[in-house]
């Protein structure tokens, strides 16, 4: 029976394109482009309200300028003193040199170990990732020193620092024709030549006004806990219309995009594109949204033109950047509930701007008492230009000398201002931790002494170092971090891996080891801006351990030692005042140990069956060969048998009484023997012992050699 066209069954196509037709329907029923502008309208609100003036502020104070709404930008201070002493930059030049002795001392930058200690493929690529990483920030396209540095001084002038990491790839394609390879009509075939361009992981700093996140976000987690993450990208316009995989965009589009210019705070005094009439070109700065939003648990990242309009289709974050959110935002000051806390230049701020006031009014005063006010009668007639002029054996005309001028004698700066100028400083140098040669003038008690200076000095070291703890804990050691996710995820270079393979020539034995969990460890520690305490506290730490367990000193890794005590010296490579050989470096031996051990376990599985079947044969050979021994003991045991049978008789049949006792003698004898055959018959050893006491002892018995049986 045929189906009627009421209970038709369809086909599964139809089920599978109606399924798909739900699924687009869903999927657009999400408006991506509406949830980009609200979630940058409502944190611009907050940077705009909350953040924008103080980040102002700070900038210029870096830049020793006078914040926007001061009273120097005012016309009543027009031709007065409005200096700005640079104590905020000198105090951030102070902590960058810490910060560079610190970090840059010796030539291994990082300390990575394997978590599982016991195993040694983990061991192995524990020092694999360590040599790629310090190899990798040592070189030039990485400029680990501008970044790093750069960042530290971000998050003490912006209150934090932001960074993107990604890997860089970029590789050129050239068609070829093939001299070895034609097709059927003889026609050489094309072939592609692949060069590669670029190929290393990235580190780049966003500045805080380009970067945007929920203001309700973990304080001590921005980056993870903000429901989107907003960057916003200054590109050419020649880049965007040529970007693979975006919609397209014509230059009207771009055109009206100039509304949504954001200002670079530091770049001050460039005029705005967006009142500058001329004909727009490829290079003009277009601004870009990269958007990461969360969306029912998973991150979806796409990129806008602005707030007007979508530039590429949303996809997982995971497809773009496997290693999750590629942005981390670190301090060197923390301050608890809020996501951007306080500066270090912020904090400076108040007494900067009354060290400012008291140095310009002073400077005010000297130039009055120099140059006095001139008081002149109103009417008279006096050459004002000369007075003012000044000129050192200058004549001004007047008429009437006692009445028409007087000067003003105002009296001259008082020690009250040096003094006050003294306690800023002090005051400014103990909350930015910094021990200056102005510090040690003002406090004339303590740096009489030794001991007063190495309180002064330590007091502020302490500070220093808090702020690179604070620093390499929240941003240095996160980026290195994901800078060896990096080269987990997506190194591919043969010879690099070779080269920090140590000696290994299996790629793919050093690409597997290098997936192993890793412990970064950074060599920075409390004391490493001061060289002198640093070594002092090295040789303290190993003299100790010297004494309570020699035996460690051993294992000692000299060329560690080396690096630490001339790196605090400013000598990054210690090992070049040594002739160390291979053989004498215990770096390279350790390597070698560890890929010998590893090549003799892969051997060992090859081996393995071999070894079972030689076991195998052993143990044949050892119960054939005991067996031979016992019968041949068996044999023996007979032939005795027949020894004490025979004399048994020979007793029997002998009358004489000493020929007799002989007899018993020698049956005595020949009994001892066989029950030490048959002992060993039944234990398998043969007691040697035994034979040489019964050859000693019973061997000279009379007639016995003349005994048939006797070999």
């Amino acid at each position: 029976m045929q189906p009627t066209d009421e209970y038709a069954i369809e086909p599964e196509d139809d089920y599978e394109s109606e399924y798909e037709e739900i699924v687009e329907i869903e999927e657009e029923a999400i408006d991506y482009l509406a949830l980009a502008v609200d979630a940058y309208t409502t944190s611009n609100s907050y940077f705009s309200s909350s953040m924008r003036k103080q980040l102002e502020r700070n900038i210029n104070q870096f830049h020793s300028k006078h914040p926007a709404g001061s009273k120097y930008h005012t016309n009543s201070y027009k031709y007065r003193s409005k200096i700005f002493r640079p104590k905020t930059r000198s105090t951030i030049r102070r902590h960058e040199t810490a910060a560079a002795t610190a970090y840059f001392s010796t030539s291994d930058i990082v300390n990575c170990k394997a978590v599982n200690q016991s195993d040694e493929m983990a061991i192995y690529g524990a020092k694999v990732i360590d040599n790629l990483i310090n190899t990798r920030l040592q070189e030039p396209s990485m400029k680990w020193f501008h970044t790093c540095l750069g960042a530290y001084q971000d998050a003490m002038v912006q209150g934090c620092v932001i960074s993107r990491h990604e890997w860089l790839f970029d590789a050129k394609e050239e068609e070829m024709e093939s001299s070895t390879t034609f097709d059927q009509e003889g026609l050489p075939v094309s072939e592609f030549k692949r060069t590669i361009l670029t190929d290393r992981p990235s580190n780049d700093l966003v500045p805080l006004e380009n970067f945007r996140f929920d203001p309700n976000c973990d304080w001590r987690d921005p980056v993870s806990t903000s429901p989107y993450l907003i960057e916003i990208i200054p590109m050419y316009r020649g880049e965007v219309k040529s970007q693979d995989g975006w919609n397209l965009v014509d230059d009207e589009e771009l055109n009206s995009h100039g509304a949504e210019y954001v200002t670079n705070l530091r770049q001050q005094g460039k005029e705005d594109p967006k009142n500058v009439d001329y004909v727009y070109s490829d290079y003009d700065i277009i601004w870009v949204h990269r958007n990461i939003v969360n969306i029912e648990s998973e991150d979806m990242i796409y990129y806008t033109l602005g707030t007007s309009k979508l530039l590429s289709d949303p996809v997982p974050l995971g497809e773009e950047f496997p290693n999750g959110r590629p942005y981390i935002i670190g301090f060197c000051n923390l301050e608890t509930h809020k996501p951007i806390p306080a500066s270090p230049v912020e904090l400076y701020s108040g007494i900067q701007a009354e060290a400012n006031d008291i140095a310009n009014q002073r400077m005010d005063n000297v130039k009055l008492v120099v140059n006095r006010r001139t008081f002149v009668r109103r009417n008279a007639k006096i050459d004002v230009r000369g007075l003012t002029n000044s000129v050192p054996g200058g004549v001004t005309l007047v008429d009437d000398v006692d009445r028409d001028v007087r000067h003003d004698a105002p009296p001259d700066v008082t020690s009250s201002s040096y003094a006050e100028q003294d306690r800023l400083n002090n005051d400014f140098d103990e909350l930015a931790g910094s021990f200056s040669g102005s510090s040690v003038a003002s406090n004339k008690a303590m740096n009489e002494t030794v001991g007063g200076m190495e309180i002064m000095s330590a007091d502020a070291s302490g500070v220093t170092e808090y702020q690179l703890r604070t620093f390499s804990e929240t941003w240095l050691k996160p980026a290195l971090q994901h800078m060896i996710a990096l080269e987990q995820t997506y190194e591919s270079d043969k010879k690099r891996l070779l080269a920090a393979g140590g000696g290994n020539q299996d790629i793919n034995q050093i690409m597997q080891s290098i997936k192993s969990d890793i412990v970064l460890n950074l060599a920075v520690g409390y004391g490493a801006i001061n060289p002198q305490k640093q070594v002092e506290k090295l040789s303290f730490a190993i003299g100790t351990i010297a004494n309570f367990m020699p035996d460690k000193m051993k294992k000692i890794k000299a060329n560690a030692v080396f690096d630490e005590v001339f790196g605090a010296l400013g000598y990054q490579d210690g090992q070049r005042f040594f002739n160390l050989s291979e053989e004498e470096n215990p770096e390279v031996a350790q390597l070698k140990q560890q890929l010998q051990q590893m090549q003799q376990q892969l051997q060992s599985k090859e081996m393995d069956n071999q070894t079972k079947i030689q076991v195998e044969q052993v143990k044949q050979d050892g119960n054939m060969q005991r067996e031979q021994i016992r019968n041949q003991t068996n044999k023996e045991i007979a032939a005795l048998d027949q020894q004490i049978n025979y004399i048994k008789q020979q007793i029997a049949a002998e009358k004489n009484d000493i020929s007799r006792g002989e007899l018993a003698i020698q049956e005595s004898a020949f009994d001892f023997s066989k029950k030490e055959k048959e002992l060993e018959v039944a234990t398998g050893e043969r007691n040697r012992m035994s034979d040489l006491l019964m050859n000693d002892d019973y061997g000279m018995a009379p007639g016995i050699e003349e005994q048939p049986g006797r070999g």
